[in-house]
């Protein structure tokens, strides 16, 4: 029974972490397109790739090993 609330807890720990991350990442975003609003996306769609190219291994490797 202890454990189950440790695994709520940390669940609910992490969910909160990832919505401050979340909410962080959005406010210095907002932040950069003020500052210089032609420069702001340069460098994101290499980003936005890799990012997709990763999440497109981790589904494939999931599927693989099912």
């Amino acid at each position: 029974m202890l454990h189950a609330y440790y695994s709520a807890l940390f669940a609910l720990a992490l969910l909160l972490a990832m919505i401050l991350m979340l909410e962080i990442g959005r406010r210095l975003g907002a932040r950069q397109r003020a500052r210089d609003p032609t420069g702001a996306r340069e460098g994101v769609s290499a980003l936005e790739g890799a990012i997709f190219a990763l999440l497109g291994l981790m589904l494939a490797f999931s599927f693989s090993g099912a």
